[in-house]
């Protein structure tokens, strides 16, 4: 039902910092990119490596996330910062505690919407605006292909390619970090 922008980009086996990845609209035109620094990490209270960004056509920054440090909280989830540059506003971000375990599972408030993102049982990532599922993102582990497609009209900033990229790229932190608690348990 792909409506007339759905995105798509490859992702890297390795994202190294000021690294840029460029994500293309349905029609193969480019829209803008993902890029990965540390520099906005050390001016904001937030974990080393986890700041991605979207950069506009323009060259500047349309929207940003990153961990917030909270030390052995973290354990229990962590909390996401998401800085919309467009409208100067913060939306915060978290884990959902009892799922943080068993898979990818965050909520906030944003724009005064309940939004939610979850792995579903088909690997692909589900992303809800008060309980209504408007987009999904699936993501090819052995191409490292990533596909967004809109599903539902929503407002505008859900559906923008910064706003879903950058969704994409805390499940991509949180299955890295799944991946190497899975590696350490194997080794016990």
């Amino acid at each position: 039902m792909g409506m007339a922008y759905d995105y798509t980009f490859k992702d890297v086996l390795f994202f190294r910092e000021r690294q840029q990845i460029d994500v293309q609209n349905e029609t193969g035109d480019f829209v803008g990119s993902i890029v990965r620094t540390s520099e906005e990490a050390k001016r904001q209270h937030v974990r080393k490596g986890t700041f991605y960004a979207f950069i506009g056509l323009d060259g500047d920054s349309r929207c940003s996330i990153s961990v917030e440090k909270r030390g052995l909280a973290s354990l229990k989830g962590y909390s996401y910062f998401m800085n919309d540059q467009t409208t100067e506003q913060t939306y915060q971000l978290a884990d959902v505690p009892v799922a943080i375990y068993l898979y990818f599972h965050i909520k906030g408030k944003i724009k005064g919407m309940t939004f939610e993102a979850y792995q579903d049982w088909d690997e692909s990532i589900v992303l809800k605006l008060n309980k209504e599922k408007f987009a999904a993102i699936s993501f090819n582990e052995h191409t490292f292909q990533v596909d967004i497609q809109i599903i539902k009209e929503v407002d505008s900033f859900f559906v923008s390619p910064a706003f879903l990229s950058l969704i994409y790229c805390i499940f991509r932190m949180y299955d890295i970090e799944r991946e190497i608690i899975d590696q350490a348990l194997d080794l016990l």
